[in-house]
């Protein structure tokens, strides 16, 4: 495929878009690439960050539309949790059947959205018809216990599994679909309803999941999207009709909605920024080592939470590894996400990519080494714009006191960190983390360590 085929299959996604939503009495309008129009008085526009052309534009919800959304919840989840287990397993299972029959398009949505390169929004959105299934599966397990209370054999104590009624999510850009589809799976599965707030750059899957839900057989406003920005989502956590809200998103974020919900004595489950260590021993496989690298720092464009950009790596081998290294991610394809052969797309924003960029000006003004990437690159078509877009980038001489190593870069930004012995990079690795993940030969070294290293701060 040469770069006008690429350009041709973004125009029947946006051709696609168009016919979707001009059938539809969604509160999205398609922008059709235009600038937004003033007289329409929307409050935000979605973009595309590979062409930065608007996507569509949309208002806020209204606080009176949110009070509505949420009554409409309640009654619709009477209306669930009175369904037969069997039938409310087979509806989440008729959902799922319809994510994936729809997989390509909600794939080139995603895409369009984020940025991200479209074989990886499919696998996404794969991943997300497979949790119905799992989810659905867990339906007639809900059940309560009964217990004998000795020594009377006629008294017995029995319990039985309740919802909490309404739940609410708020999402982050990175993965879209994925936080529409896993925080609402299992809060219906359990006979819950669920007003989900995607983050105000991506919109567009969260919207047709809901379309979804009701054309499986969902009771009316059973999931509803609330759209918008921060005073609408604060105002969604603080509803007084929500009795759980779960958050994916930044630590500024994550600490407004436990706040919330601690004030309100509501359970909350918060998944928010870290900075992962990945640890790679003198024993490691080189080869497998790489690539682990790869796929703990460069995935959906460094964008993940999960991210392993302090990269331990014990003195012995520095220098091969990097050698190797620095091969691979020369071979990694920066461009069109629409091209199957690209690795790594756009980037959400042109904020976002100078925020990246400074990181790494910060890392060389403290005396960090560019070994490769870190720069805008050249694209041979018109239609992509590289203000959104970052060559994969990979930083050495860093220690553990610089910017970059210390705080979520949220991009493609590799730091590698060289140690000496298991005590000094445990010490190190324990510093600040979300995930751990370490790379070996022998087994035991592996879980020695891993019962060493078990604290996130």
């Amino acid at each position: 495929m040469n770069s006008e085929s690429f350009q041709e299959c973004r125009k029947q996604a946006i051709e696609r878009l168009h016919k979707w939503l001009i059938n539809s009495q969604l509160p999205l309008k398609f922008a059709a690439g235009d600038t937004k129009d003033p007289s329409c008085n929307y409050d935000y526009t979605s973009y595309d960050p590979s062409t930065w052309l608007p996507l569509v534009h949309y208002k806020q919800t209204t606080y009176s539309r949110l009070d509505e959304m949420a009554i409409n919840a309640c009654k619709a989840q009477k209306q669930w949790i009175d369904l037969p287990l069997l039938e409310r397993a087979k509806i989440l299972r008729k959902v799922g059947d319809l994510v994936r029959a729809e997989t390509d398009w909600l794939a080139e949505l995603e895409t369009l959205d984020t940025g991200k390169p479209l074989w990886e929004a499919r696998a996404d959105i794969e991943a997300c018809a497979d949790s119905f299934e799992l989810f659905a599966g867990f339906i007639p397990s809900f059940v309560g216990t009964h217990s004998p209370v000795p020594p009377n054999p006629g008294s017995f104590y029995y319990t039985r599994r309740e919802p909490f009624g309404l739940c609410a999510g708020i999402g982050a850009w990175n993965f879209p679909f994925q936080m529409a589809v896993w925080k609402s799976v299992p809060a219906l599965a359990a006979g819950n309803s669920f007003i989900f707030k995607p983050s105000p750059l991506t919109p567009l899957t969260a919207i047709r999941l809901y379309e979804l839900y009701k054309l499986a057989g969902c009771p009316e406003n059973l999931y509803q999207v609330v759209l918008g920005g921060v005073e609408i989502g604060q105002a969604l956590v603080n509803h007084p009709l929500v009795r759980k809200v779960s958050f994916t998103g930044s630590v500024t974020g994550g600490r407004s909605v436990l706040k919330c919900a601690a004030e309100r004595i509501i359970p909350s489950t918060l998944e928010l920024g870290g900075k992962s260590p990945l640890i790679i021993m003198s024993d490691a496989n080189l080869d497998e080592a790489v690539k682990g690298t790869l796929m703990a720092n460069f995935y959906t464009q460094g964008q993940v939470c999960s991210n392993a950009a302090r990269v331990f790596v014990h003195r012995s081998i520095a220098a091969p590894f990097t050698q190797k290294l620095i091969e691979s991610v020369k071979q990694i394809l920066v461009g069109d996400p629409f091209n199957p052969k690209v690795s790594m797309g756009a980037l959400i924003s042109p904020e976002h990519q100078q925020k990246v960029y400074n990181y790494i000006k910060s890392a060389i003004s403290e005396g960090a080494t560019l070994l490769y990437g870190g720069e805008k690159p050249k694209f041979k078509v018109s239609n992509l714009n590289n203000d959104n877009f970052i060559t994969p980038c990979i930083l050495t001489n860093c220690h553990d006191n610089m910017k970059v190593v210390k705080e979520e870069i949220f991009g493609p930004v590799i730091t590698l960190l060289e140690f000496n012995t298991e005590e000094e990079v445990v010490r190190r690795s324990n510093d600040r983390f979300v995930f751990f993940l370490m790379l070996n030969s022998h087994l035991s070294s592996f879980f020695g360590l891993f019962s060493i290293v078990m604290f996130c701060s």
